[in-house]
């Protein structure tokens, strides 16, 4: 697959999943526009196109079109990530036996401990499964594994937020809708990039902050309307923080080896408890 398609992908997918995550159909314009950047990888990348079509059918409803565009890249590429797509589609739609035997159909082909763990982690997280995504994250731990991925680290993090801290995933889409009425409010765009902070000394907080293309004064207007906006949401939102900011010349990142042992110590509070 050529890596400005598959980028382009991942984009996508990632605006899809607000949508499967908070189990909601997005309006005739966002499909339409979604349905258009989809178009746009047939060139590149058939089976990309496939892939992005049946992930938007999957959100439509519509399960025939899904598994139609799905078993159309899986012929159209071999890769197992279309098939692991394609199990997103089936559990979000519903089929979380067919979504099960679609992944132990590419374990043979995903051999290594490490990507078969941080796919199960990723589709768990992505068809809103967290406790499964503690259960694969429990036996990386068991096994020993280093070097995790920080996005699949992320994905734990975020599973033991909602879970430990009884936060509800519909919150997520609520939040990503915000910062997309805004921009539109504003007239901004976002980048593609996102800044992350992580901060275990203080209660393991997160940072999420979405770059701008906005200028200074524009992102305080559009910070303070964001902060209200939350403030009304009826969601315990102690342990998550997020807001507008511009690019930084220093890229803020995650600590991975801090977030490591958070989740660490967060799994050695697990296991006590069930003592």
């Amino acid at each position: 697959m050529s890596k400005d398609s598959t980028k382009d992908l991942y984009k996508l997918i990632s605006q899809i999943s607000v949508y499967a995550l908070g189990k909601r159909k997005p309006d005739a314009v966002t499909v339409r526009r979604m349905k258009n950047t989809a178009a746009g990888f047939i060139k590149d990348s058939a089976a990309n196109c496939a892939t992005a079509r049946g992930l938007i059918a999957c959100i439509e409803g519509h399960y025939e079109e899904a598994v139609k565009q799905h078993t159309l890249a899986t012929k159209l590429n071999k890769n197992p990530h279309h098939v692991m797509h394609y199990a997103v589609s089936m559990r979000t739609l519903g089929y979380p036996a067919e979504a099960y035997r679609l992944v132990q159909s590419v374990m043979s082909q995903m051999p290594d401990q490490m990507g078969l763990l941080s796919a199960e982690i990723s589709l768990s997280f992505e068809s809103g499964h967290y406790e499964d995504v503690l259960r694969f994250h429990d036996e990386m731990l068991r096994i020993k594994l280093e070097n995790v991925p920080t996005n699949v680290l992320l994905f734990v993090y975020f599973s033991n937020l909602l879970l430990e801290r009884n936060i509800e995933s519909s919150v997520f889409p609520v939040i990503a809708n915000l910062f997309e009425s805004i921009h539109d409010k504003y007239q901004t765009e976002p980048f593609d990039s996102y800044a992350i902070e992580f901060n275990p000394e203080n209660k393991g907080e997160l940072f999420y902050w979405v770059t701008t293309t906005a200028d200074e004064q524009t992102i305080a207007v559009m910070n303070a309307e964001l902060a209200s906006e939350i403030a009304l949401l009826k969601y315990d939102l102690d342990d998550y923080h997020t807001g507008f900011r511009a690019p930084q010349t220093s890229s803020a990142v995650i600590s991975t080896d801090k977030l490591n042992q958070y989740l660490f110590d967060m799994n050695a509070q697990r296991t006590q408890s069930r003592l």
